[in-house]
């Protein structure tokens, strides 16, 4: 009988243990869209959650109507990886921007991987990129600026990175 009390006792605080460590450890899961300048970022790359939680590693800045710089770094203890994505020479409203290897002096789309020292730039002749970045809200009054992208980046000898699902809703700096 004693023994039957220590083993539900010695299962109860294992299932509570591991209750307790998946709320202190909570699996990444991509912020939900949201327009309120929450400060959120994230993206799967090559199917992996990518969701970045310290506001000191997402960055946007808007100046002068004709720039936008949105960018993410996602850092643990396996995983060092910076994703940028400008644009500029052009009126930045709300809408659909395409990017491609073609359109790349005005818009560009940067990927590192500093563990795997992967650095893709668009300038660089070897990488390729295509994708869009869709601006759904760019509030000037309150500085926000939130929405959506998806790219597709190769450099010439190494594997593609697939960028999906990415969402973004920040305060912008100038």
């Amino acid at each position: 009988m004693v023994k039957t009390h220590v083993s539900i006792l010695f299962l109860s605080l294992l299932l509570v243990g591991c209750s307790l460590f998946e709320t202190l450890n909570p699996k990444p899961e991509l912020p939900e869209t949201t327009t309120n300048g929450a400060n959120t970022f994230g993206a799967l790359v090559n199917r992996k959650v990518w969701e970045i939680r310290n506001s000191f590693r997402m960055r946007s800045h808007y100046l002068n109507s004709e720039y936008i710089s949105i960018s993410g770094n996602y850092r643990s203890k396996e995983i060092d990886q910076h994703l940028i994505i400008q644009i500029s020479n052009e009126p930045i409203a709300e809408g659909d921007y395409v990017f491609n290897k073609s359109l790349y002096l005005d818009r560009l789309l940067s990927w590192a991987d500093d563990k795997l020292d992967q650095y893709f730039s668009g300038d660089d002749p070897n990488v390729t990129f295509n994708g869009t970045l869709t601006i759904f809200k760019l509030d000037r009054s309150n500085k926000i600026v939130s929405g959506t992208f998806e790219f597709q980046i190769h450099k010439a000898g190494e594997a593609t990175v697939n960028i999906g699902n990415g969402r973004f809703d920040m305060i912008y700096g100038q």
